[in-house]
């Protein structure tokens, strides 16, 4: 089978002009936000294959807010039975549908279109996730943004609940996004975290495991040269908006790294662990050449950034005294890059 048959998708779906296509520049293209007021708007649906890394796979589908692919409007003139089947064969390997929501402007036709897609959803795949981008809240202030939230939650879940059958759990989830903060980055991590969800509590059980055997607060796990995280996990709470200090800590080692190459940030005298079945594949090699960096912050806190094999990066933070056993934690990370990469080797095999 081809490397890329089969892959799951994320759909993109809300009206037009509600900022679906500059969510997925910005995301996945590194498209600067000030730049995608130049986007053409979507006139027909368009699928984009993200490859992060060789286990982190997936397809986006970015529907044109000019119909309701799941709904009426966009089967026209299709019986009940024919929309079904066209729901079901959208909707077929789907790992999580993003509804898009511009919080300025036509909101209660919004409302309406994803009461419209969560219940067709569910009744293709009732355990099938819908999460709910209220978009372009940075128009917004803190006040206006929670009581638009709270207003689109209440009148979609009265209504979803009282259509659907009330004996399964309603898969449905809101957050507040913008393409100018970190906001978007953190919301799409979630939707990308669905789609691993096989393989996320073992990641998770071993960020843990990093977290208490070498003294970290907290551990961020990235896909390399992105804002999208897999994983984290908390020790002790330093700081708020800790994800924000850590994703742009790797974007300006990334930025550095590109003005004077990454000779700088080469590690050449990291401790490696190989097991038998390792022993010589050059894989198993916990990254000579990859990048790394370390930063002292003003609270005594330090931020420590890897990059991994497989495109990964664990980006820690931690206690200024802490850092002191450098050593123990470089071991303990390549330790936890080599459990990790076995979980997603176990997992694509199983999958297969």
């Amino acid at each position: 089978m081809d490397d890329i048959d089969g892959l799951p998708k994320v759909l993109l779906m809300g009206l037009k002009k509600s900022g679906k296509t500059s969510i997925q520049k910005v995301v996945f293209d590194n498209l600067p936000p000030h730049d995608s007021i130049n986007l053409k708007t979507t006139v027909q649906p368009e699928k984009t294959t993200v490859k992060s890394n060789e286990f982190v796979k997936f397809e986006v589908w970015d529907f044109p807010g000019q119909s309701d692919p799941l709904g009426g409007s966009g089967a026209a003139g299709a019986s009940g039975g024919n929309r079904s089947t066209i729901a079901a064969n959208i909707l077929e390997n789907c790992g999580a549908i993003v509804f898009v929501m511009d919080c300025t402007d036509n909101l209660e036709d919004a409302t309406k279109r994803l009461i419209e897609t969560v219940c067709a959803a569910h009744a293709v795949n009732p355990d099938l996730c819908v999460e709910v981008f209220l978009h372009k809240v940075d128009a917004l202030n803190e006040v206006q943004q929670n009581d638009h939230l709270l207003q689109v939650r209440r009148s979609v879940e009265d209504v979803v609940k009282g259509r659907i059958d009330g004996k399964r759990q309603l898969r449905l989830s809101f957050n507040l996004t913008s393409i100018y903060d970190h906001s978007v980055f953190q919301a799409f991590s979630v939707v990308v975290q669905k789609l691993i969800r096989t393989q996320l509590p073992y990641v998770l059980e071993l960020l843990g495991m990093l977290n208490g055997n070498s003294q970290l607060d907290l551990t961020y796990l990235f896909l390399s040269r992105s804002k999208i995280f897999i994983g984290e996990v908390e020790r002790n709470r330093t700081r708020t908006r800790t994800y924000d200090l850590c994703s742009d800590a790797i974007d300006v080692m990334m930025r550095v790294e590109g003005i004077y190459g990454g000779h700088l940030f080469a590690k050449k005298n990291l401790p490696q662990i190989k097991n038998s079945q390792q022993e010589g594949d050059a894989s198993s090699a916990v990254g000579a050449h990859l990048a790394s960096s370390v930063f002292h912050l003003s609270s005594d806190d330090v931020i420590y950034v890897r990059e991994l094999p497989n495109e990964l990066t664990v980006v820690m933070m931690l206690r200024d005294d802490a850092f002191q056993n450098k050593a123990l934690i470089d071991f303990n990370v390549n330790v936890f890059s080599n459990a990790v990469s076995e979980v997603f080797q176990a997992g694509s095999s199983n999958s297969r």
